[in-house]
């Protein structure tokens, strides 16, 4: 009537490497019935009429038959087909939520016919083993006339994480005296832990701040954040909690008299905590005028060869200063040298140098001065420069400034149309002491940037730093020591030391890091690390762009990489042995001499490794990737394999690939078979294209565990195991391909 069994015994014919049952079926023909052989001697004979009566000859005296004498053939009642059995899973899905402990999985029999054997297998789809629930890999059993159905439970674990719904694969293979209906159903794992209570805080409250000025002399009062420049701009809003600096800044003839309301003391800088309305007032006063003292020099007698010599009539005068000449301020720009206080206001700048006292405040500079004292509130134009000495207040600098110690509010090299084009070079030490911010410059090649590590006034978040757009020299980059970089600063071209730190949504491109670790950035161009004692910088949870380049660093977690980036042979990935060691994946031989080829079969570069290896017989045997058994129809052969995910393609869709090809004794060709995902192998005819996958859709960990055989291999003969995975995507497939697991097979 037909073939039962496998697939391929459909046909008649049937190939086999790893065993296989066929099952003919056949039924006897039915016989005709006797009625069809013989009349019945009771029936009388109808003579035809439609002839003319005719004489008819006495028949010979011959004793009439009895049913005795007659001979009826004996029939006999159809056979029944031969009885085929079927195994398969009682429902399409399973559910069951993350902490309901285990969910029972049904697996029917039905018929009765001999022994049936199959095995239970489960796999990763976005679950993963030990992780989501504990794999099952199992052989179910039914004796002759024994169709009882059989539950076997599936161990879930609850992570207690917020992570989604996950997918596990089951599935039935190797079946035995048996077809298969159902062989492949998802067991849906529902996470239900309660999601985060999204509680909206209200927005803090604004409080205002009032500055005034008072008293004879005059000055004016500047916030270090937006708002507050009085005499123009005196009162701001300010967020509660917000701390704000305020900055007193005196004209020429006045000082500083102190502060009343809600700030005090006589400092000219004072740090206001928002957690009210304020009001401070500024108090200048007028500068003392030094009196003069009059000396009336005493009469000199000179005896010389008795001359008497008389004092001019007109007596000299002198002033003496009850302090140093910088007390004070003069007007600006009477000499090359500027020696006491000095505020040019919106005027240019003539002084060739300022001294060690002296103080020069406003003013645009358009030629280079060197500083030994104090230069504050400067606007330095492209053909400016200001080398040494101190800079505080709020300078734009739009030409250089080099070899300079930072304490005031902001150095900026934006120019009026946005653009960066101010430089500094040199040594530069931050030491701010009112959470100053070094932002939007060029660095002169081979700049060091320095934080002074000094505590600061205020607020311990007020550290040395710098922000905005950051542009070093790419022949000789600059090195930042000892800093902060503001968050969502981008930075090129410098190195970066190992006491420096960032905030979010840094980008660095084309830096070298010589830091343990590199974390929550994006990095773009050529990125070097450092290689330590035992490893190289580590990066974690960063995005790498396109195109990029990278050297002397150890791939870590959580880490994103566009299309194009390369690496050199120092890059490691330690995130392969971290995945399993939490996950408990055992490591197994390397192979070496992976491949991949694109959609078009051209050769790719692939960050990829693979691991496998073979066993036989009793659990705690070392899996080797070359190996000699003998065959057996009863003990196992057990293949395992490991995808050590190419960094670039975790958390993507892909199939996992297994080919294994056969050479019999006497043959030098190979017959080559895929794994299908019941693990039943399947003709291969070499072709990419025509590939099935072993595991379909299979979302890419770090490292992809693969159980590729385990029972028994009866057969003789060279037996080699390629395996990989193919993107669901692009369609590029990563294999091995010189370095495989061979396994000889001998009587």
């Amino acid at each position: 009537m037909e073939w039962r069994g496998e697939n391929s015994c459909k046909s008649g014919e049937y190939t086999t490497t790893f065993g296989g049952t066929c099952i003919a079926v056949f039924k006897l023909l039915p016989q005709p019935d006797p009625a069809d052989v013989m009349p019945s001697p009771d029936t009388p004979t109808v003579q035809d009429t439609t002839q003319p009566p005719q004489s008819v000859p006495t028949p010979p005296d011959v004793t009439q038959p009895t049913l005795d004498s007659i001979t009826v053939p004996v029939v006999t009642e159809p056979s029944q087909p031969v009885e085929v059995n079927y195994v398969g899973f009682s429902d399409q899905a399973y559910t069951a939520t993350e902490n309901a402990g285990s969910v029972d999985i049904t697996i029917n029999r039905i018929g009765t016919t001999g022994s049936v054997r199959v095995d239970l297998l489960s796999s990763d789809d976005s679950g993963f083993a030990d992780t989501h629930y504990r794999s099952i890999e199992q052989t179910l059993f039914w004796a002759k006339g024994d169709d009882t159905a059989i539950k076997i439970p599936v161990e879930i674990i609850d992570n207690s994480e917020i992570d989604g719904d996950k997918n596990v694969i089951l599935s039935l293979g190797n079946v035995a005296n048996a077809e298969l209906r159902l062989g492949t159903v998802v067991l849906t794992i529902v996470d239900d832990d309660d999601k985060p209570q999204v509680v909206v805080k209200p927005e803090p409250p604004k409080y205002t701040l009032i500055v005034t000025t008072t008293g004879e002399g005059h000055g004016s009062v500047a916030s270090n954040k937006d708002g507050i420049t009085c005499g123009d701009d005196c009162s701001q809003d300010y967020l509660s909690g917000t701390e704000i600096n305020l900055i007193t800044r005196t004209e020429a003839g006045s000082i500083f008299a102190g502060w009343a309301g809600d700030c005090s003391g006589d400092e000219g800088n004072f740090m206001v905590v928002m957690d009210a309305a304020k009001r401070c007032t500024a108090k200048f006063a007028m500068a003392p005028i030094e009196e003069s003292v009059i000396i009336i020099e005493e009469p000199i007698v000179i005896i010389e060869e008795p001359i008497v010599t008389m004092p001019d009539e007109s007596a000299t005068s002198t002033t003496v200063s009850s302090g140093p000449a910088s007390i004070g301020s003069v007007a600006c720009n009477t000499s090359d040298k500027l020696a006491v206080g000095c505020d040019a206001h919106v005027e240019t700048i003539t002084y060739q140098e300022v001294g060690e006292h002296g103080n020069l405040t406003g003013g645009t500079l358009d030629h280079p001065l060197t500083n030994a004292g104090l230069v504050s509130n400067t606007k330095i134009t492209p053909t400016g420069s200001l080398k040494g000495g101190k800079v505080s207040g709020v300078t734009n600098n739009e030409g250089l400034i080099e070899n300079v110690e930072f304490v005031g509010a902001s150095i900026s090299g934006k120019n009026a149309d946005g653009e960066v084009v101010g430089t500094i070079g040199g040594k530069i030490i931050l030491a701010s002491q009112i959470g100053g911010v070094v932002e939007d410059v060029r660095l002169a090649p081979d700049t060091q940037i320095v934080g002074s590590g000094t505590p600061k006034v205020g607020s311990e978040r007020n550290i040395d730093s710098i922000g905005g757009l950051i542009i070093g020299d790419s022949e000789k980059p600059a090195i930042l020591e000892r800093l902060h970089i503001k968050t969502k600063s981008r930075v090129s071209n410098v190195i970066i030391a190992e006491n420096v730190t960032y905030g979010e949504d840094v980008t660095f491109t084309n830096v070298e890091f010589r830091t343990k670790v590199i974390r929550k950035v994006t990095l773009k161009g050529r990125i070097n690390g450092t290689r330590f004692k035992e490893t190289y910088t580590k990066v974690e949870s960063v995005t790498i762009r396109a195109n990029s380049h990278l050297s002397n660093l150890d791939i870590g977690d959580n880490v994103v990489f566009e299309a194009g980036v390369t690496r050199d042979d120092s890059v490691t990935f330690s995130v392969h042995q971290r995945y399993m060691e939490s996950h408990t994946i055992a490591a197994l031989p390397n192979l070496n001499g992976i491949a991949a080829l694109d959609s078009q079969r051209n050769n790719v570069l692939t960050w990829a490794k693979l691991q496998g290896g073979a066993r036989f017989g009793a659990a705690g045997s070392r899996y080797r990737k070359i190996v000699t058994f003998k065959r057996s129809k009863r003990k196992n052969v057990e293949i395992l394999g490991n995808v050590l995910t190419d960094v670039r393609h975790i958390g993507l869709k892909a199939d996992i690939l297994v080919v294994a090809a056969h050479t019999p004794p006497g043959t030098s060709s190979p017959s080559f078979y895929m794994l299908d995902r019941n693990g039943t192998p399947v003709l291969w005819d070499g072709a990419m294209s025509s590939l099935i996958p072993f595991r379909a859709e299979v979302t890419l960990a770090p490292v992809v565990p693969v159980s590729i055989w385990n029972n028994p291999v009866d057969i003789v003969g060279d037996v080699q195991v390629y395996f990989g995975y193919r993107l669901e995507e692009t369609k590029t497939i990563v294999y091995s391909l010189e370095d495989v697991i061979e396994m000889k097979f001998t009587e």
